[in-house]
Order: C-alpha cells, then structure tokens, then sequence
C-alpha cells in the first residue's frame, strides 16, 4: 500500500504535512464552494493531517472525519486537540465505504483529493448520501483541469 493512500510513521506523518501544503489550492477552491456557517456539521472523507479542519472549519458547530490511516487519526487529533477535547471534533480510524454515523449526521461532506484512493467509490458515494442531511452539501475536489491534458472523462469512468 502506498504512503498516499495510507501514510503511516514518521514519512507518513512528513508526507501528509507536505500533501497539505501541496494541496492548499485545492483546500481554498473546497472552502468557496463550502461556505461554512457556525451551524454546520461537517465530515471529511481522507482529512489526512487535518490542516484543513484546524485552519478553516474550526468555527462550524460539529467536526467529524475518517481516515483509513490510524497514524493521521493522531496526527489530526493532536493538531486539532482543542477541539477534540472540547467534544467538538472527533476523527476515527475506518473506510469512506462504512460510515460509523447516523443517516442525516451532516449537512457538509468533503473528499478533498482522496476519492482516487478508494476502492468502493459507489459505495462510498452511497455512504457519503446516507449520512449527508437533505439539502446538504458534498464537495468533491479532485484537482482536474480541463486544460491540464489529462483525458478526465476517462479518468472518472475508470473510477465508478
């Protein structure tokens, strides 16, 4: 298994450092579409170190996330102790395919450059439908271009 899909240990914990920082474009195009509101409750598929969470959703009114790596599940709960602690976040360790949360949980769910790792993407996205609130809202950022060359209907149909 790939240190991307599942980093683990000490480059695990430098990759996900460096994926956050890699991505942060990706991060503020989710965030526009997004527009948090203190009132949300908001989950994110693959939070990996959780940078996101602590520098732009910490003010919504829930926190969730899961992650296939247990090492990001620390490393997540550790940037985001305050509001881990708090009892306003919370991160597990489990597959997007199996959501540990009620039907209706979240009225935004985010999958920021991660859905190319999954396995089961119908099934995740079944999940992500199940535990999202009617009206809510679901970003999926996967950093196509239409002008960076890559054939992205091909891409997307090899996905699911």
């Amino acid at each position: 298994m790939s240190q991307f899909a599942k980093p683990t240990g000490f480059f695990g914990k430098i990759l996900a450092k460096g994926m956050a920082r890699g991505h942060k474009e990706f991060y503020k195009n989710a965030l526009k579409v997004i527009n948090p509101k203190k009132d949300d409750e908001y989950l994110e598929i693959g939070f990996g170190s959780g940078i996101f969470i602590k520098k732009y959703m910490s003010h919504v009114s829930k926190i969730a996330g899961i992650d296939y790596s247990e090492d990001m599940v620390k490393l997540a709960s550790d940037i985001n102790r305050k509001l881990v602690d708090s009892g306003k976040a919370e991160f597990k360790q489990g597959y997007a395919s199996s959501l540990p949360w009620a039907d209706n949980k979240f009225t935004v769910v985010a999958a920021i450059e991660v859905f190319f790792f999954l396995n089961e993407t119908e099934k995740t996205l079944k999940e992500i439908f199940r535990v999202l609130k009617p009206g809510g809202r679901l970003v999926i950022e996967m950093g196509f271009n239409k002008d960076d060359g890559v054939d992205h209907k091909r891409y997307i149909k090899k996905m699911g």
